[in-house]
């Protein structure tokens, strides 16, 4: 067995296996007012919601995080959305009032919400952190950790909850008593099961016994260059990882939790790419995606098979904090650069059937823009049967039933002043764009 390993690792050090970059589009898109770049996306599997985290506006000191159905859907009360500053009173021990600089991290399980914010600290501009645990049905909450000190990650299984610092790992029970506290090489996120937990960075995957919080033998996987940032994702004891390199390569692979390497992949990264997300698929496919440090600022969505065949190299116009994954749907929030005053989710299909053209680009164009009377709408494809143009807050406040081909008015007389989405769909394929009514 360990020469079959070496011989899988050396090649897998050489291959790169990239393919040609696919612009996309989503099934459905909502958008939020937001004063801060930065989202945090989770999915309950056990209730099916979608739970976005973000900072609504510079006047408000808390983190929100509001609940979505997978089709896009408002969740109805109680459940639409919560104010962590409400929960969590946001103050420290002198007294001094903490502002929210947004969320770092979201989990949601069972009607429970896991998550870590970043604070402010009003007088001198100290930086605070805090993780909490959030019944969503009760607004009850467990504060399991507070301090000065970064918070990369938090975790929750049967056994109880974990929360990382970049170098300090913190084990609580069920009943939120703290079990333990271990010193780790630098973490970016973790994974655990009933009795091991593991964090660290390409090549050495950490691993630690969960019960003693002793140091065990490493993971030990390829490294194409010096990892400056990790994620690890844990699957019926496989350990799917994805390591950004200070040289703009990629790692990727699984390996399962006795060592053994199952398969890794090199991708060369077309420019400086923070990585934001590793989650699987119903298929067995990995998802990794990131944020480019273009202008604008876009970003990149990674798929790979169960087997490491890279399968999907999409590009999305719209920066990417995080991803998940529900069925069929691949689920993406961030920062939408069309407004840099809202931010989104948005839904695609995981066969990517909405991806843009063989030419790589839509040609559907709104003009004129901003518009007082009418849009003209260019470019639309064959098979085109519906028009949604929707608010800032994602309401829908116009459909148009086709089908459409080629070009159409839509009169908008009827529309305040603002920025509106139009989204045209059919034919297996959905096209957004952005225009503004003013008068």
């Amino acid at each position: 067995m360990r020469a079959g390993l070496l011989i899988c690792m050396s090649v897998a050090l050489v291959a790169d296996r990239s393919i040609a970059q696919v612009p996309i589009d989503p099934i459905w898109s909502r958008i939020v007012p937001s004063s801060s770049h930065v989202t945090k996306l989770a999915l309950d599997h056990g209730t099916d919601r979608l739970h976005l985290a973000f900072q609504p506006a510079p006047t408000d000191a808390h983190t929100h995080i509001r609940a979505f159905n997978t089709d896009g859907s408002d969740v109805p009360p109680p459940y639409t959305e919560l104010t962590l500053g409400t929960l969590l009173p946001a103050t420290y021990t002198t007294g001094y009032p903490l502002y929210s600089d947004g969320p770092l991290r979201l989990l949601a399980q069972s009607d429970t919400l896991y998550s870590i914010d970043h604070y402010l600290d009003q007088l001198d501009g100290v930086s605070w952190y805090r993780s909490a645990r959030i019944a969503v049905d009760s607004a009850t909450t467990f504060s399991m950790h507070t301090g000065s000190g970064p918070q990369v990650d938090v975790h929750h299984d049967q056994f109880g909850d974990i929360t990382v610092s970049p170098t300090v790992i913190r084990n609580f029970s069920n009943h939120h008593w703290l079990m333990g506290r271990a010193i780790v090489p630098t973490t970016d996120r973790i994974a655990a099961d009933e009795s091991r937990i593991y964090c660290g960075r390409v090549p050495n995957i950490t691993t630690m016994d969960r019960s003693s919080m002793t140091l065990l033998s490493p993971l030990v996987v390829p490294s194409s260059g010096s990892s400056t940032r990790t994620l690890i994702m844990l699957t019926n004891d496989v350990i799917n990882y994805a390591s950004v390199n200070s040289n703009l390569t990629m790692d990727i692979g699984a390996v399962d939790t006795t060592g053994a390497l199952l398969w890794s992949a090199v991708v060369n990264l077309p420019g400086t790419t923070s990585l934001t997300g590793i989650v699987g698929d119903a298929h067995g496919n990995v998802w990794v995606s990131g944020s480019q440090n273009t202008s604008p600022q876009s970003g990149v969505v990674y798929r790979f098979s169960s087997s490491g065949a890279q399968t999907g190299n999409y590009l999305f116009g719209r920066t990417i904090d995080d991803i998940v994954c529900s069925g069929d749907t691949v689920f993406l929030s961030g920062w939408d650069a069309v407004d840099p005053t809202m931010v989104y989710l948005a839904a695609f299909a995981t066969d990517m059937t909405t991806a843009i053209g063989a030419d790589g680009r839509s040609q559907l164009r709104i003009y004129p823009n901003p518009a007082s009377t009418e849009i003209r709408v260019d470019g639309l494809s064959p098979g085109t049967s519906r028009l949604i143009i929707a608010d800032v807050a994602g309401r829908f406040v116009k459909e148009v039933m086709g089908p459409f081909s080629g070009s159409m008015s839509i009169p908008v007389t009827d529309l305040p002043n603002g920025t509106y989405v139009l989204r045209c769909s059919g034919a297996g394929a959905t096209a957004i764009r952005s225009f503004s009514v003013l008068r």
